[in-house]
């Protein structure tokens, strides 16, 4: 977290927008943090990059690290979406002729490298994606009183590892300050408030009376500092359903260890706890807050999150509203493949999908509940049911909004080298494949690609010199319908 404030100076702003070319675990608290959405504000990712690239060049090495780049680009996509930016935009287009500035993702004569095909493919996989803002249940406080003070970095530090804490537990969430409180959403069940240590009065009335009207609290820090950090507002625990401390108020202190067991105090009418300790800016390498903030998430908050397994914060789980239905995305931040079951939940049925290091899942049902996008590293079922058999890294998308294992018009997006599989049901048309490119808007064709089938699944090669060609299936009889629909795709002109 740099020192550069990100929130309070959005207040007379219509949007936020941040850049960013670090690491994507890094990347994606940040873009959590702007998140402005509860008072009609969207955040965007003006600016990202691959510095593999540049890592590269600087340590001496050359050649073109496509694979970690396409890892890089995908996984930033897929935070973006999952988490409700409004968009992202990469720098830069090209290399440059006259000097080393290996950040394009076109070489300096406008050769396409793979992760510039890679990056047009899963925009347009994500083309019939248009957002729906749903409220979440739960919220974040972030301390102002305490943060715009002493240790300014270290604090920002230990609020963004408290939105990663709360992004590994899959938790649907939103970012809200101290100072706009007045505004928190009614519909707002839950509120996490680490190093809540001096709150201005105003605030810490904003927070009883959400309690008092049934909310659920979990409090980090010793709120009995005045927001000049006098220890002077020793009545704030009893007002908040705790029994008098008769305890000295203890300022915040990074440098004390943190005990054996963390106490985790829970109000008479269950609906406040309470950490009375800087939990967050003693315990740097997590060992203690994840868990803290997951049994209040699931045994107080009555906040559901996404079941995963594995449940251990390798796998990132969204649900994403559309505007034509639900998405389901996911990524798998370990460094191995990982086969990942999510339950059945919210209207959401069970899934279970292969995902590669690094790699992402998305999933998109019509308002009918057909399954309409689908991607994977491996099989892939919905409630048991699968769709993609022993698919290698492809996606699927419907060009005649039918389910996939039916649909006549398909758009197949790969990743890489390897084999697509795709479900079909019984009675489903028979397709034929085609290579193909956009030039001018238009489809072109390639040329033929050649599917092997037996009824129940369509497949078909990739290979390296095709490895991000786009190919299109369809029945005989709707393969010029498909190459139209292809192209309003394209054109943002809906299907």
């Amino acid at each position: 977290m740099t020192a550069s404030e990100k929130v309070l100076d959005t207040t007379g702003i219509d949007f936020v927008n941040v850049h960013h070319y670090g690491a994507v675990a890094h990347l994606r608290t940040i873009l959590k943090y702007m998140d402005r959405r509860f008072e009609g504000k969207s955040f965007s990712l003006g600016e990202f990059g691959s510095r593999t690239a540049h890592t590269a060049r600087t340590s001496g090495d050359w050649g073109d690290p496509a694979e970690e780049s396409v890892r890089h680009y995908l996984a930033v996509g897929h935070y973006a979406l999952g988490m409700g930016a409004s968009f992202i935009a990469n720098w830069s287009w090209k290399d440059f002729r006259d000097s080393v500035f290996p950040w394009g993702i076109n070489h300096a004569d406008l050769t396409p490298k793979p992760v510039m095909e890679a990056y047009r493919n899963m925009m347009l996989l994500f083309r019939p994606v248009r957002l729906r803002y749903e409220e979440p249940k739960l919220y974040l406080i972030l301390p102002d009183s305490l943060r715009l003070g002493a240790d300014n970095k270290g604090i920002h530090e230990a609020l963004r590892r408290s939105i990663d804490y709360l992004i590994m537990a899959n938790v649907p969430f939103g970012v809200i300050t101290e100072d706009s409180l007045d505004r928190l959403p009614y519909s707002a069940e839950a509120l996490i408030w680490p190093l809540a240590y001096c709150p201005a009065d105003a605030v810490f009335e904003h927070v009883t009376r959400f309690v008092d009207r049934g909310g659920h609290l979990l409090i980090s820090g010793d709120p009995r500092f005045d927001e000049s950090r006098h220890p002077f507002r020793l009545q704030r625990l009893k007002a908040l359903g705790f029994a008098d401390d008769a305890t000295a108020p203890l300022p915040p202190s990074k440098d004390m260890p943190l005990p054996e067991n963390i106490p985790f105090i829970i109000s008479a009418n269950r609906r406040v706890c309470r950490v009375p300790l800087a939990l967050e800016l003693r315990d740097n390498d997590g060992q203690y807050t994840p868990g803290i903030y997951r049994r209040f998430i699931d045994e107080i908050s009555g906040v559901s999150r996404i079941k995963v397994v594995p449940d251990d914060g390798s796998v990132s789980v969204f649900d994403v509203a559309v505007q034509e239905g639900r998405m389901l995305v996911a990524l798998n931040m370990a460094d191995k493949h990982q086969d990942v079951s999510i339950s059945a939940h919210n209207g959401y049925p069970a899934v279970n999908a292969g995902i590669d290091a690094g790699r992402t899942l998305t999933l998109m049902w019509n308002k009918q509940g057909a399954v309409t996008v689908v991607a994977a590293q491996g099989s892939l079922s919905v409630d048991g049911k699968p769709i993609l058999p022993n698919n290698g890294d492809c996606a699927f998308l419907s060009l005649d909004n039918r389910d996939l294992r039916s649909s006549d018009q398909i758009m197949a997006l790969p990743f890489g080298v390897g084999r697509f599989a795709l479900q079909r049901v019984e009675g489903a048309g028979k397709l034929e494949g085609e290579k193909g490119e956009f030039s001018k808007g238009h489809w072109v064709v390639l040329e033929k690609q050649l599917l092997k089938g037996d009824g129940s699944v369509v497949s078909g090669e990739i290979d390296a010199a095709t490895a991000y060609d786009i190919r299109l299936l369809a029945t005989p009889e709707n393969q010029v319908k498909a190459r139209e629909s292809a192209q309003r795709l394209l054109l943002f002109q809906g299907l």
